[in-house]
């Protein structure tokens, strides 16, 4: 159940995308996950074991249709929120097990070092591919982040999971200023799901540069932001 103090920024939240609008009713119930508590969960696991991944054809591999899972670094596990975090709201959604595989502060080079090792733990039908922040501040290369990306989509692929990519929120610096760094890097992230021909939430768009989304430090979605995420997703697994 949503508190009263919360309504009027969360609603603000969702209708600010238009095409939310249509799923108002929904986002009242699902974005608390009331269908969660009715049998559907979210998962978290960290720190599974490493594995190298490779590129290939899809594989005919039986994944389970109720089963997805979700990595990244904080965006993905939620721990800068006092809210659950997306993959809990996209549990809730779908009425499926949303395992987070998101760990603090990872690189896209963790998604690869664990990528085989996730896929055949979980067996899920689709895997939620949310990697770049941390590459851009700690790395600064985008030709990097996107080869290991397309590392990660590939493996999925072979083992017979279907990726999706996400874009990474955009970066408020203050003052009405947005880190330019991310929105090249989205864009990259953009033209690799059609190369790839696969599924894009694409968070960045859905954010459309709303400081009101995001936490002080100007890198972390907020409550509002994460919701936001959630049905991006929702959207893009669909």
């Amino acid at each position: 159940m949503i508190m009263l103090r919360q309504a009027p920024a969360y609603i603000n939240a969702i209708m600010w995308r238009g095409r939310y609008l249509r799923r108002l009713g929904l986002v009242l119930v699902g974005a608390w996950f009331a269908a969660s508590l009715a049998g559907c969960e979210s998962s978290s696991a960290n720190d599974r074991g490493n594995d190298s991944s490779s590129a290939g054809e899809p594989a005919d591999n039986d994944t389970d249709s109720n089963v997805l899972v979700a990595l990244g670094d904080s965006v993905t596990t939620g721990e800068e929120i006092t809210g659950p975090s997306y993959p809990q709201i996209l549990a809730g959604l779908l009425g499926k097990t949303v395992v987070n595989e998101g760990t603090g502060g990872a690189l896209s080079s963790d998604g690869v070092s664990k990528i085989n090792s996730v896929l055949t733990r979980y067996n899920p039908s689709q895997a939620l591919i949310l990697y770049g922040i941390n590459d851009v501040i700690h790395v600064g290369n985008e030709d990097w982040t996107i080869g290991n990306l397309q590392t990660m989509v590939r493996a999925c692929k072979e083992y017979g999971t279907q990726p999706v990519l996400g874009t990474i929120p955009p970066r408020y610096r203050g003052d009405g200023v947005w880190d330019p760094r991310h929105t090249s890097l989205d864009q990259r992230i953009r033209q690799l799901a059609r190369s790839e021909g696969i599924p894009l939430s694409d968070v960045e768009a859905e954010f459309g540069f709303n400081e009101a989304l995001m936490l002080p430090d100007g890198y972390h979605p907020n409550d509002d932001g994460t919701r936001i995420i959630a049905f991006t997703f929702y959207d893009a697994v669909q």
